[in-house]
C-alpha cells in the first residue's frame, strides 16, 4: 500500500503500510470510509500484481497530514473496523443494534431499519462493553437488582451519608431465602460491598430504574437494554449518562415489534400489562 506522504510522515506511513498489507480487509473498510482512495493508474502496475492495493489519502484529508490527530483518528477507524470484523460477521437477517458512539438503538428485519430511537449509554468510567448476544426474552414491570458495582460508588455510600436513601429509591433489602430485612436492622457505617450479605431490590414501577420494560440478553457484562424513568436525557446530544446499560428511548414501540406474530401480545396487550 502506498500513502501519499512523505518527509516526517516516512515512519508513520511505514507503520499504516506494514499493517494495511496483512490486513487488506482493513484498506477496503477506509476505501468506503472515504479517507483512502485509490488511484486508477495504479492498479495492478508496479509489479504488485492483482492482489496489491495501492492506495492516497483523499483530498480533505491534506491538510491534516503533519498532524498528530489525524494519524489518532485514523487508528482508531481502524480499531472499530477490527470491532467490525469481530462482532458483525454473520449476523441473521433480523437483529437489534446499538450505536454506542451514536447513541442511538436500531431495530433491523432482512437486513433493512425498521425501527430506530435514540440511547442513553455509559458514561466514560462505566463505558457500555462492546459485545453481541442473543435476546431470550422481555420482561414488563421489572424488579430492578442493584448490581455490584453501583451497590459500592453509589447506593452504599450515598446510605451511610442519609439513612433514607433506601426509602426515596424504594429499595428492599432482600436475604438469601428471599425474606425482606428491616434497614434498621442493618449497620449502614461498616457495611461495604465485601461483607454485605444482602440484594437491594427496587419495586416495579413508574420510577424503578429500569423503567417498564428490559429486554433480557445473557452476556458476563450484566447489561441490558431498558426503559428509564429519565426520559430528559434522551433530550442530550451526548447521552453518555448510565452505569453501563442501554437505555432507550419509546421501548414499548420496540417490545411490539418484536412480539409481532404473537397474538396474546399485540400493542393493545402490551400497554394493559404496563398499566397493571
Amino acid at each position: 500500500v502506498v500513502f501519499a506522504a512523505g518527509g516526517a510522515l516516512a515512519n508513520q506511513v511505514h507503520k499504516w503500510n506494514h499493517a494495511a498489507s496483512r490486513a487488506p480487509w482493513l484498506v477496503r473498510g477506509l476505501w468506503a470510509t472515504g479517507v483512502l482512495q485509490r488511484p486508477a493508474h495504479h492498479a495492478g502496475h508496479h509489479g504488485g500484481g492483482k492482489n496489491t492495493h495501492y492506495c492516497v489519502l483523499t483530498p480533505f484529508m491534506n491538510p491534516l497530514l503533519d498532524r498528530t490527530r489525524f494519524w489518532r483518528g485514523l487508528e482508531r477507524v481502524l480499531v472499530n473496523l477490527e470491532r467490525g470484523r469481530w462482532l458483525l460477521h454473520e449476523l441473521d437477517p433480523t437483529f437489534v443494534v446499538v450505536n454506542v458512539a451514536g447513541f442511538q438503538v436500531y431495530y433491523l428485519r432482512d437486513h433493512e431499519v425498521v425501527w430506530s430511537a435514540r440511547a442513553v449509554v455509559g458514561q466514560q468510567y462505566r463505558a457500555t462493553p462492546i459485545f453481541r448476544s442473543t435476546m431470550t426474552y422481555l420482561v414488563f414491570n421489572p424488579t430492578w437488582t442493584v448490581p455490584p458495582s453501583i451497590l459500592e460508588h453509589d447506593i452504599l455510600p450515598e446510605q451511610r451519608r442519609d439513612r433514607s436513601t433506601l426509602a426515596r429509591k424504594q429499595l428492599e433489602v432482600i436475604d438469601a431465602s428471599g425474606a425482606t430485612v428491616p434497614e434498621s436492622e442493618i449497620d449502614w457505617s461498616t457495611a461495604t460491598p465485601q461483607t454485605f450479605p444482602y440484594l437491594l431490590r427496587q419495586r416495579p414501577g413508574a420510577a424503578n430504574a429500569m423503567g417498564r420494560v428490559k429486554f433480557m440478553f445473557p452476556n458476563a457484562h450484566s447489561v441490558y437494554l431498558h426503559d428509564t424513568p429519565s426520559r430528559d436525557l434522551f433530550e442530550r446530544s451526548r447521552r453518555a449518562a448510565s452505569s453501563g446499560c442501554i437505555r432507550i428511548e419509546n421501548p414499548l414501540d420496540l417490545a411490539a415489534l418484536l412480539l409481532e406474530g404473537q397474538s396474546e401480545w399485540d400493542r393493545a396487550a402490551i400497554d394493559r400489562v404496563v398499566e397493571s
